[in-house]
């Protein structure tokens, strides 16, 4: 009796502690240039999603074509749907609080912000730029609660893809690592 009230009860839970929602206005100047490369991506003729999930020692690959798709806009929203997590985070307001370290020199440009505050939901956010052009940026998120701990690191190449890692410790399943990596294929970017 007990495993089948566990179930349903922490399907509720996940599902309510997603950050996967994608706003409806977007206005966090990191997540609009996210999707404005989301845009451009979208008037490419070929493009296709190449995806690696490994937990443990497990890897599952997948590749997902949306070049059968033939409207911009609905390979828009495949791509948006596909980079949620870029595109939820609101780092003008959380930033304000953080510690600003910039290493620069030679053209290379990396703007560190940390939080002093460990608990708090943004941890790090970097923007790493080469000759004035954006290279990446990285988000290190932290969620703590009753149930669930994760962490989650969040690297973002324009136009090349994405890595995320997550760290999910959970009071019902041993702690788990999640390593995402994405790329995207298409007339710009090719192997």
């Amino acid at each position: 009796m007990k495993l089948k009230l566990l179930i349903p009860i922490s399907l509720w839970l996940f599902s309510c502690s997603s950050d996967q929602e994608i706003p409806e206005n977007i206005t966090d100047p990191y997540a609009l240039e996210v999707l404005n490369d989301l845009n451009e991506m979208s008037k490419q003729t070929r493009l296709s999603i190449i995806r690696n999930i490994q937990t443990g020692e497990t890897v599952e690959s997948s590749e997902l074509l949306i070049d059968t798709i033939k409207e911009q806009a609905n390979k828009l929203k495949v791509l948006k749907d596909e980079y949620a997590g870029f595109l939820s985070l609101n780092t003008e307001e959380l930033t304000k609080t953080m510690e600003l370290t910039v290493d620069s020199g030679g053209g290379y440009e990396s703007r560190n912000y940390s939080n002093k505050d460990t608990t708090a939901f943004l941890q790090e956010f970097k923007i790493i730029k080469s000759n004035h052009k954006i290279q990446g940026y990285f988000w290190k998120t932290r969620q703590r609660g009753w149930l669930v701990d994760r962490d989650i690191d969040r690297f973002y190449l324009p136009g090349k893809g994405y890595d995320i890692q997550i760290a999910e410790n959970t009071w019902w399943s041993a702690p788990e690592r999640i390593t995402i990596h994405a790329e995207v294929l298409g007339p710009n970017n090719v192997r």
